[in-house]
């Protein structure tokens, strides 16, 4: 249903959403002005632009149990318009525009939505905006520390685990950091 007029005035505000609304929220948050969303049933004078985003337990890749109603077909599908439409959906893959803060929460007993979407759609809104020039460095070596630390994690079970922390130049491909942690690496 479409109002005459619109209920809110023209400045950005902040989305929200849970599940379903969560992947629809982000994809307000990462698309603000993006003209393929555009249409004839938009309010004009209202902005799309978006203040922030906190999502609850939201799948953001664009996965959804109904991809021929969302879609028009599955993301495996030859035709260019479903292609177009799945790419579209992927907040993970435009989180480069995101154009502020996210607050994203997602619990580890989900029986739905896996954590690693969450998680997903977290590592690349972070590796897309560093706040300086190192930043994403420091991180992965921070990172790196942290699991060596995790001592329980490298001295439990029959099979000793092995971690590689890397950060990769993107689209390049060129290694910046890399740390591969064993047992005998970690922290004591």
């Amino acid at each position: 249903m479409c109002n005459s007029r619109p209920a809110t005035r023209a400045r950005a505000a902040p989305r929200h959403g849970s599940s379903a609304g969560a992947r629809l929220a982000a994809q307000a948050y990462v698309t603000p002005g993006d003209p393929w969303f555009a249409g004839d049933d938009l309010w004009a004078g209202v902005t799309d632009d978006v203040a922030g985003f906190i999502g609850f337990y939201g799948y953001y890749d664009g996965d959804t149990l109904e991809a021929e109603r969302y879609y028009g077909g599955l993301p495996d599908s030859r035709d260019p318009a479903v292609l177009e439409a799945w790419e579209h959906a992927d907040s993970v893959a435009q989180a480069a525009n995101a154009p502020g803060p996210a607050l994203l929460f997602h619990g580890d007993v989900d029986g739905l939505i896996t954590v690693a979407q969450t998680e997903r759609f977290e590592y690349a809104l972070l590796l897309q905006r560093p706040l300086y020039e190192t930043e994403p460095e420091e991180a992965a070596n921070r990172f790196a520390e942290a699991v060596a630390g995790f001592k329980d994690f490298f001295a439990a079970g029959e099979v000793a685990p092995e971690v590689t922390v890397k950060l990769v130049d993107l689209p390049v491909g060129s290694q910046i950091v890399e740390h591969y942690l064993t047992k005998d690496s970690a922290k004591r």
